[in-house]
């Protein structure tokens, strides 16, 4: 883990350190009322995992658009 702190080397820290622990829940809606129906728990290992997926997801999407490695890159 590098030095410095960032928001990934912290959640990577306490995904390691607590990874059963819920980080948030995500609300299961009703189709035509958008009541809350249920909360579903998303622990930090789980979290984490889900980071590093779409992180690695994006980064091949990126090189094979010829977007070089650590380009800043805006969503819209």
């Amino acid at each position: 883990m590098p030095s410095y702190r960032t928001h990934i080397s912290i959640l990577q820290q306490i995904a390691e350190s607590h990874p059963n622990s819920n980080a948030f829940q995500v609300p299961q809606f009703a189709p035509h009322t958008n009541e809350v129906l249920q909360w579903h728990p998303v622990t930090y290992s789980r979290f984490f995992a889900d980071v590093e997926h779409f992180a690695k997801y994006w980064t091949h999407w990126l090189s094979s658009q010829g977007i070089p490695r650590r380009s800043v890159v805006g969503v819209w």
